[in-house]
């Protein structure tokens, strides 16, 4: 029996954005949770404890940053790591981020690549992961 992919919520409300990211997470291995704005990343985050927050920073409902700080003021989501991917690009909002809590910021536009490779890096620091093959599902 091979292991259970690992679970990621990825929110973002541009949704050609959103496929890119769902795509490279799955052909990478993982299952992905897609959502449209930080209150459903956060809904999932605290009833699926997914291994990995994925936060746009601009979002209607909720911004990534609100989800952030919501995320980690709550006992049952604080230790699930958090990457933001956003078009917010100063020093100011990397710092915000980072304050917050977040475990990685990557600016739009992005690399596939990078995001992956970043990915990895937040899941397994060792580098001893193997993701297997996994699904995507989306919450609207």
């Amino acid at each position: 029996m091979s292991p259970r992919p690992l679970q990621i919520v990825v929110a973002d409300d541009d949704v050609m954005i959103l496929d890119v990211v769902r795509h490279a997470l799955r052909s990478d291995g993982y299952d992905v949770i897609a959502v449209k704005n930080g209150e459903l990343a956060l809904h999932q985050a605290q009833f699926k404890g997914p291994a990995l927050v994925i936060l746009d920073g601009s979002m209607p409902v909720m911004d990534g940053y609100a989800a952030l700080a919501a995320l980690k003021s709550d006992a049952t989501t604080t230790s699930i790591p958090v990457l933001m991917l956003t078009a917010r690009r100063s020093a100011d909002d990397v710092r915000r981020a980072i304050d917050l809590g977040a475990s990685g910021y990557i600016a739009k536009p992005f690399e596939t690549r990078v995001l992956l490779q970043r990915v990895r890096s937040i899941l397994n620091p060792a580098a001893t992961h193997t993701p297997t093959v996994g699904g995507t599902e989306f919450i609207d």
